[in-house]
This record gives C-alpha cells, structure tokens and sequence, in this order.
C-alpha cells in the first residue's frame, strides 16, 4: 500500500511539474514593415540625376560626344564655342581655383584643383560667342583671395582659344 501511495504521489508530482514547467501558448503580435525605395534622383549625388552625371562630365548624344551643362543638358561640339584655359601655377603649390566666364560658359568645371605642374581645362561657350572674360579666384595663404582676369577676343568666334590663368600668390 505505501509503494502505491508513494506511486500515486509520484505520478501526481509529474503532472503538477508539467502543468507548472509545461509549455503554454504564447501569441504573437504581427507588425508589418513597409520600406520605403527612395528614387533615383534622391540616391544620386550628381548635378544631373536624368543624366546621372555631373555638369562637366562628358556624355553623348545620338553618338556624337559632349559635354554636360549646368542647366543639365548634353551640350555637343557643333552648338558651342570651345575655349581652353591653360592654368600656369606659379605657387608651386596645389590650388583649387573657382572659375567664372562672361558670357557665362555652358559646360566646364567651376572647381578646378590645378597641381604644381599647371592644367589645362576645355569650356563651353555659347556659339558665336566673339568676346569673353575668364575669372580665376584662389586663396594665398598670406594674402587671402586672389584673382586673375583674362579678357580674349576674336571675330568671329572665340572658337578654339587657348587662354593663359596664371595662379599666383604675391
């Protein structure tokens, strides 16, 4: 009789300890996520997000090679007047020049970083452009800004011109 209690109490045990310790339902919450795709014009860190280039780039039109506008347009060789500025570096220094022509170019960098051994960088000009003034601003160490103004003309066309920027700290 008592290995019979001690039986029962057992069996009354387990089943107390799978109640207590047993698994219980849990429920869940479902949460839904929805991921907003950003569009490509707000990824892109370019000027031109249709042409996912930036103005100065080269690009093409219908296979004939251009350049990029500020205004974001594919600028090509037979609607414009194509200037060089040679830049002369006399600091002996890299510098970064900010660039501005009158008219204003229609393609071409407006940050030039011109190292120890000068650069030579080519502008868009509107096409029958017969006169234009470049204007090239640098900071000298000792000096603060500095500047050089060219002023280049031709008749007809400017086409073709090679300008001298002489970048220079007194």
């Amino acid at each position: 009789m008592m290995i019979r209690f001690c039986l029962q109490l057992i069996c009354f045990l387990l089943a107390c300890s799978a109640c207590l310790f047993g698994c219980k339902k849990e429920t869940f919450d479902d949460t839904v996520t929805e991921i907003e795709t950003p569009s490509p014009e707000s990824i892109a860190s370019v000027d031109c997000p249709t042409l996912m280039l930036n103005a100065g780039e080269a690009c093409d039109v219908n296979g004939e090679e251009g350049m990029v506008s500020p205004d974001c347009e594919c600028v090509t060789m037979d609607s414009v007047d194509l200037i060089s500025l040679e830049f002369i570096n006399n600091f002996a220094a890299e510098m970064v020049v900010t660039v501005e022509t009158q008219p204003s170019f229609l393609a071409g960098p407006t940050y030039v970083v011109v190292p120890a051994s000068g650069i030579t960088v080519s502008y868009y000009l509107p096409d029958g452009t017969n006169e234009f003034t470049s204007s090239a601003y640098f900071a000298c160490p000792n000096s603060g800004v500095t500047y050089d103004i060219e002023v280049h003309s031709n008749s007809p066309s400017v086409d073709g011109a090679i300008v001298q920027v002489h970048v220079d700290c007194l």
